[in-house]
């Protein structure tokens, strides 16, 4: 394990993680601590509990959203794709018909 230090809106956070992880914790606690100066600089002054309850209701609404568009075109797919399936069943059997004549 590894101890990766990080600062989130000037202050100072360390966390243990495999050392192939690193990269990629690094880039989530950038986007975090963007999240926190947007939080910081839109509202009246909030304290850090508050900051990173809004970061973190702002990621959830983001993914609950995302997971809505996902579902949704799950239906879709599972609604077309069986009729264009069936569609083309239908066009390839007339084709071999008409070929067969």
């Amino acid at each position: 394990m590894k101890n990766v230090s990080f600062t989130i809106n000037n202050a100072n956070f360390a966390l243990a993680c495999n050392p192939e992880e690193e990269k990629y914790i690094l880039k989530l606690v950038a986007e975090i601590d963007e999240r926190a100066k947007q939080a910081y600089s839109k509202s009246t002054p909030i304290n850090d509990r508050q900051m990173l309850l809004m970061v973190a209701l702002s990621i959830l609404d983001e993914l609950k959203e995302k997971e809505k568009k996902i579902q949704n075109l799950e239906t879709e797919i599972n609604t077309n794709i069986p009729t264009s399936l069936q569609n083309i069943a239908t066009r390839i059997e007339k084709l071999a018909t008409d070929t067969d004549n």
